[in-house]
């Protein structure tokens, strides 16, 4: 059907195609766009680029959208004496001098300012002869005047220049300023077209027949007869076709398997058999579809089973080998911005392209799709982000259509981004949904809302391999412009109070601002590359509020897809207020170390305080159990070892103690010493602890258990006095009286004594 195309359409395309070439874009610039007065006397190109403008005696400079004065006291400017006319003269790169009827100027290229220490370098020949008006005066030649003349400028010209890209600045003499951009290839609009027009709306199948989706029902027609009249294409509707719930028909395409996909209605989905005149609606195997999606737009095959399903608020997948839903999980991600898709190619190198109402959305691999572990990235420097349609071209470059015009992605990584605007033939509408197409001859067609269309050719867009450096042409602190912005900015150093910076800056592409995509970034702050793609030829960049620290600038632009240009970087500091500087950040660290060394002074005193307190408390607790043992050990005949022993330790020791003594009872030599061996102790040590728990001496507390002993004896026993004397180990009962009456009060004779009386 295409080839068949271009036996007709080249006739009408090839004036169109010569149309396209050597067309003079150009600008009128006036006081409306910054210039001073609209006489402009005199222009000169700087080094790098920007355009120096004279309009008698008041200068301005184009920053590559609009003119900025520049000041310049004539006060401190050389008279001249002979008036010789308007003339210039660059000493070295940077100091440029300028004459016109009355001064003689010097402006610093390099700060972008004028000096007015003209006098003193008034020393070489040449300028001697600036001075005396000798030298050829800067008057434009006749053809200048010809190529004014047909840009309709009605004004004398009163100075021409071509610039380093070849584009052309006439001053005119009340006019205002002209610049004519170096002549380059256009797009091609064409206002109607029927096999054009079709050729972007028809869906062609692998048998070769071009199927047309109308409101007023489904069209067909062979390759043959694609320009044969209406009456001739086959169609399909409700009154042929059972399963059509309504005439409008919003999409079709063909599967991987021969099958035709359609869309019935906004949300009838189903398979459609043009030879048995028979539509399945999934809707009835798939209630969800109904449920959850309100319009579908379209269709893109993945695989060979599953293919992507895509909507005003959603997308999904369709296994069209079991007829089931699966989840398309990028559509999550991209939920963040839009839910609306508008179209969707899957591209020669398999990567998924999404078009949506808010964003270009690119998935590099589209099998993993279907393992949902995709990887979704979302174009950055697109002129517009509601995207319309989407072609790919034979060089595998991505072209969109979108509400504003159409741009190109290029086919590989980064994927340089190339806008195209009115100086290129495109006007700036909207194309019309899923209406684009490639041609058998290389050439793109995209279908405008307004039913006009725009070809072009991709080769007359390649990537331009010329670099542009990024040059700051104004800076504005606290909102105030900066009237020395390189100079101001150099110093590199702004107080905390001038922490609202601004940034303007260009790569002076005058010849295609449109294809100039800016990225920049505030490192220390912005963590990635920001853009701006608006094509203006001037890009801007505003930090608010920067907190005190260290930051560098930078800039970079690409023409029409190329490399990334030379970068701007401009370090600078702002300088925190006193209260932040480093030395009162010490000072304010050695009153917060004072005062932690207090609070922890506090702290430490009122933390020994308590220990003390409890220390004593504990001790004065001591001393209590203490004084309870001792008085249990005087008071009570029987030893208990469990009252006698404040703690286990002491128990312990007290029952082995008791242990040792009782064994060794009738043993009158039993010593000291033998008890200390007996409890693994030395005699010192047994004398200490003996001290600590009852106050008494290991003799005394050996004589009191012997005693005691001889106490319960006497209570329990028959046994005469003697025999209880030798029992507990006293050598004569004389002995054994006297001990007893010194513990007890009473001899043993008069303790055994109540034992009688109650017997």
């Amino acid at each position: 059907m295409r080839r068949f195309l271009y036996i007709v359409i080249p006739l009408l395309s090839f004036g169109c195609t010569l149309m396209s070439f050597g067309q003079n874009v150009w600008h009128h610039y006036t006081v409306g766009d910054g210039l001073i007065t609209n006489e402009v006397r005199q222009v000169v190109e700087l080094p790098n680029g920007q355009v120096l403008v004279n309009c008698e005696g008041a200068f301005c400079m184009f920053d590559g959208q609009t003119f900025r004065e520049i000041s310049c006291d004539l006060s401190r400017t050389y008279r001249l004496e002979h008036f010789g006319g308007y003339a210039h003269l660059w000493q070295g790169d940077s100091l440029l001098w300028l004459r016109d009827f009355y001064h003689l100027y010097l402006f610093d290229a390099r700060e972008r300012a004028f000096r007015y220490d003209v006098e003193a370098r008034l020393t070489s020949e040449q300028l001697n002869q600036l001075v005396a008006g000798e030298g050829t005066y800067e008057s434009p030649d006749d053809s200048w005047q010809q190529l004014a003349d047909s840009l309709g400028t009605a004004s004398k010209v009163a100075h021409a220049m071509t610039d380093r890209q070849g584009g052309r600045w006439i001053g005119t003499r009340g006019n205002g300023l002209f610049y004519v951009r170096p002549p380059r290839p256009q797009a091609i609009y064409i206002g109607h077209n029927d096999s054009l027009l079709h050729a972007a709306r028809y869906m062609q199948d692998s048998q070769g027949r071009a199927w047309q989706c109308t409101m007023n029902g489904l069209y067909c027609r062979s390759e043959s007869d694609f320009l044969g009249p209406e009456s001739r294409a086959i169609r399909y509707g409700q009154d042929n076709v059972p399963g059509f719930v309504h005439n409008r028909i919003v999409f079709i395409t063909e599967l991987p398997d021969g099958r035709l996909l359609l869309c019935n209605n906004g949300n009838n989905l189903g398979y459609f058999d043009p030879e048995a005149l028979s539509f399945d609606v999934l809707n009835r195997k798939l209630p969800q579809i109904e449920a959850n999606y309100r319009w579908i737009v379209g269709a893109c095959p993945l695989t060979e089973n599953d293919v992507l399903v895509y909507s005003q608020n959603g997308a999904f997948l369709l296994d069209v080998k079991h007829d089931s839903i699966n989840e398309f999980a990028p559509a999550s991600e991209i939920a963040r911005w839009t839910e609306k898709y508008n179209c969707a190619l899957r591209d020669s190198k398999g990567r998924l392209w999404l078009g949506t109402q808010n964003g270009l959305f690119l998935i590099h691999n589209s099998q993993f799709i279907i393992h949902n572990c995709a990887e979704v990235t979302r174009m950055e420097g697109l002129a517009n982000n509601c995207i319309r349609s989407l072609v790919e071209d034979k060089e595998g470059n991505i072209w969109v259509g979108s509400s504003s015009g159409i741009s190109r992605v290029g086919a590989h990584e980064p994927f340089p981004i190339l806008n195209l605007g009115l100086s290129d033939g495109v006007p700036q509408v909207s194309m019309d949904e899923r209406a684009a197409t490639l041609l058998d001859d290389g050439r793109l067609v995209f279908v405008q809302h307004t039913m006009g269309l725009v070809t072009i050719r991709p080769e007359w867009f390649v990537a331009d391999s010329t670099t542009f450096p990024v040059h700051l042409v104004s800076f504005e602190v606290n909102g105030q412009p900066v009237p020395s912005p390189l100079r101001e900015v150099g110093r590199g150093l702004f107080p905390h109070s001038q922490n609202y910076l601004t940034f303007r800056f260009s790569a002076l592409n005058y010849a295609a601002p449109e294809h100039t995509i800016y990225r920049y970034r505030l490192v220390g702050l912005d963590r990635d590359w920001l853009y701006d793609s608006s094509g203006t030829g001037l890009a801007t960049a505003s930090y608010n509020a920067l907190q005190p620290g260290r930051y560098v600038f930078e800039a970079q632009a690409s023409v029409a897809g190329g490399e990334w240009g030379e970068a701007l970087s401009i370090p600078f500091t702002i300088r925190p207020p006193w209260w932040l500087t480093w030395w009162m950040k010490m000072i304010y660290g050695l009153i917060g170390l004072m005062g932690l060394i207090g609070l922890i002074e506090f702290y430490l005193k009122k933390k020994r305080a308590r220990l003390e307190a409890e220390a004593e408390e504990r001790v004065n607790h001591l001393f209590e159990l203490r004084e309870q043992a001792r008085k249990q050990f005087v008071d009570n005949v029987r030893i208990d070892a469990s009252k006698i022993g404040v703690n286990s330790e002491e128990e312990a020791l007290v029952g082995q103690l008791l242990k040792a003594i009782e064994q060794n009872l009738d043993n009158t030599e039993y010593s000291v010493d033998q008890l200390a061996r007996d409890v693994a102790l030395g005699r010192t040590n047994l004398y200490k602890r003996m001290q600590t728990m009852l106050g008494i001496t290991p003799n005394d507390f050996i004589r009191s258990v012997r005693l005691k002993r001889a106490a319960v004896l006497l209570s329990d026993t028959d046994l005469s006095i003697v025999e209880i004397s030798e029992r507990v180990g006293f050598t004569t009962p004389r002995y054994f009286s006297t001990q007893f009456k010194k513990m007890f009060g009473i001899t043993p004779s008069e303790y055994r004594e109540p034992k009688k009386e109650t017997i």
